[in-house]
């Protein structure tokens, strides 16, 4: 059990010959200490108390003695109190206690870790496969913060402190503990973006923690982790045509294909590829509720859609089934064959630098990219952003434009048409004024 110990800080004795007296609180391997009085040197007692002394200063170390019983007891029940809900005494919870802050009432009833996995319990029911995946990696990173910095997380220690050091370990400490030959992807520094997704989560979290009064803070309000403008890598109207027409010798990268292009049309998630069947086919359209969101779509179905689905029509499931992991890696391969090979570079900013990477582009094709073809492609050929917004499900026009790039061919078009009739009066004018 913790606790608190009285001591003279003789370091610190004055002209007079008054010398201070520290209370001393360990926590998290640290201590902190709290000044409560001076006395003469002679009048402290061997059982942390201080002695009588001289009639002149009864009345004084008396008062010391009063503050020392009254400070102890307290210590004692918030050690008591710790033990009794299994919370782990943390440095801030000492510095908020010498502070006077810290009461009974505002320290919660379960730990962190403890709430965080009912977090993760209670979601399960209503949040959707991935959601609850990307949820318990979120946690698992902040029980790998707590690992490998020994900085413990608990209810009383959350501000902007705390959020500062969990920025620093994912921007410059993370790789210290990653050993030279690891292939350990976790342990890697995180992207802003990653960080923003974490920080996301964290902070739904502790608005429900706040919700059942496990948790009394709003620090975590304030906490901050900006994004970064993502680059945005779609297959080209060219580059999915050599896909779709590949004639592969590979019955698997042939399935794999199909998979993928069928994303290509439909603009469907993998999770929502992977779970069609026949069911979801009717009169011409693709009748889904996705798997993400809940949200029914509505997809018309082109002929080049026709054609992947009746290769697979003898089966009740519309499509060949992969692992995430697998079809990444097959993709890969798919394209490769089919000659998207072309330089292709992308931007990413492990911590607080910036990365430039340039390898073939087929080496950038995961099945995500799919989803970014079908509304890429979609928009070169100006279906309204409403229509594509409500076939692939999106309810935000901010998450459809991490999706979308304008190409430069469709620039230049756009930005001819638009200027157009202001371009021949211009144009009319100047060759008027010309001798």
């Amino acid at each position: 059990m913790p606790n608190v110990r009285f001591h003279l800080n003789l370091n610190k004795i004055d002209k007079k010959g008054f010398v201070p007296i520290r209370a001393k609180i360990c926590a998290e391997s640290k201590a902190r200490y709290k000044t409560i009085g001076k006395i003469k040197k002679d009048d402290w007692g061997k059982k942390q108390t201080v002695k009588t002394g001289s009639e002149k200063y009864q009345e004084h170390n008396a008062r010391i003695n009063k503050t020392i019983a009254e400070l102890k007891k307290n210590a004692e029940e918030l050690f008591s109190y710790c033990i009794a809900n299994n919370i782990d005494l943390t440095i801030k919870m000492v510095e908020d206690f010498f502070a006077g802050k810290s009461t009974n009432k505002k320290i919660s009833k379960i730990t962190f870790n403890g709430a965080f996995e009912e977090y993760l319990e209670t979601g399960k029911p209503t949040k959707g496969y991935n959601t609850n995946r990307n949820y318990k990696t979120a946690k698992n990173f902040y029980m790998e913060f707590q690992e490998n910095t020994g900085i413990k997380i608990a209810f009383e220690n959350i501000d902007m402190q705390l959020w500062d050091e969990i920025i620093k370990y994912s921007y410059e400490l993370r790789c210290n503990f990653l050993e030279p030959d690891s292939d350990k992807k976790y342990r890697i520094l995180l992207q802003p973006n990653t960080l923003a997704k974490y920080k996301n989560v964290l902070v739904s979290f502790l608005n429900w923690a706040t919700e059942r009064e496990y948790y009394f803070g709003t620090k975590h309000l304030k906490f901050k982790a900006p994004e970064q403008n993502i680059d945005i890598i779609y297959l080209t109207e060219n580059e999915l045509d050599q896909l779709y027409l590949h004639k592969f010798e590979s019955e698997k990268l042939d399935r794999v294909r199909d998979v993928f292009c069928l994303g290509c049309y439909t603009g469907l998630r993998y999770s929502d590829l992977n779970t069609l069947n026949n069911d979801h086919i009717q009169n011409g359209l693709i009748r889904k509720k996705l798997i993400k969101t809940s949200k029914l779509v509505e997809i018309p179905i082109l002929p080049m859609t026709q054609d992947i689905i009746n290769k697979y029509s003898n089966s009740f499931k519309t499509l060949p089934t992969y692992s995430d992991v697998k079809l990444n890696e097959y993709i890969k391969e798919c394209c490769k064959e089919a000659k998207i090979n072309q330089p292709y570079t992308i931007t990413k900013y492990p911590g607080n630098k910036r990365i430039d990477i340039t390898k073939p582009k087929h080496a950038f094709i995961v099945v995500h990219t799919a989803r970014k073809t079908f509304i890429n492609l979609a928009h070169k050929y100006d279906m309204p952003q409403s229509l594509i917004m409500d076939i692939v499900g999106h309810s935000e026009y901010e998450t459809f434009l991490k999706y979308r790039k304008y190409e430069p061919e469709k620039k230049k078009i756009d930005m001819k048409k638009a200027f157009e009739d202001y371009t021949h009066r211009i144009q009319t004018k100047k060759n008027m004024k010309t001798p």
